[in-house]
C-alpha cells in the first residue's frame, strides 16, 4: 500500500510539472520565420506580432515581453531572428522592406484582418517599470 501511494505522488508531481512547464508559455507562439510571413501574407491575422532582431535572452528583455502578454493573457506570434538560421536572417532582410505586408520592426504591432492598427516601439529598456506599464496598456488597448 505504501509502495503503491508513493507511486500515485510521484505520477503526482511529473504531472504537475509537466503541466506547469506547459503553461508558461501559453501565450506567447514562437515561430520559424517561414510560418511568420505566411501568417502575414494571409491578410486575415489579426493579433500581436513581433520580431526580435537584437535581444539576447540574457538581456531579460523578451523574459519581460512574454510576461506582459502572459499577465495580461493575450498572445503574441513571435519570431526570434536573433536565434534563427542563415537562410531565415537573409529572407526576412528580402521581406522586410516590400511594403505589402504591415512587418514589424523595432516594435510590437497589433494587426486587424492583416492590417497594421496599433505599434508600440520597444527599443527602448523595457523592463523599466514605465515602459512595461506603456507595453501593459498596449496590449489592454488593443487585446480582445
Amino acid at each position: 500500500m505504501k509502495k503503491n501511494n508513493t507511486i500515485i505522488m510521484l505520477f503526482s508531481l511529473v504531472f504537475f510539472f509537466i503541466m506547469l512547464s506547459g503553461c508558461s508559455n501559453q501565450f506567447i507562439n514562437e515561430v520559424d520565420y517561414q510560418t511568420f510571413i505566411t501568417t502575414l501574407e494571409s491578410k486575415e491575422f489579426t493579433g500581436f506580432i513581433y520580431v526580435n532582431e537584437e535581444f539576447e535572452e540574457e538581456q531579460g528583455q523578451m523574459d519581460a515581453i512574454k510576461k506582459a502578454f502572459e499577465n495580461q493573457k493575450q498572445e503574441l506570434l513571435y519570431h526570434n531572428n536573433v536565434e534563427a538560421t542563415e537562410e531565415e536572417k537573409e529572407q526576412k532582410r528580402l521581406d522586410a522592406p516590400r511594403g505589402d505586408i504591415p512587418f514589424p520592426r523595432d516594435e510590437i504591432l497589433y494587426l486587424q484582418n492583416g492590417k497594421e492598427v496599433g505599434e508600440l516601439d520597444i527599443r527602448d529598456n523595457i523592463i523599466e517599470n514605465e515602459k512595461m506599464k506603456e507595453l501593459e496598456n498596449f496590449i489592454d488597448r488593443y487585446g480582445e
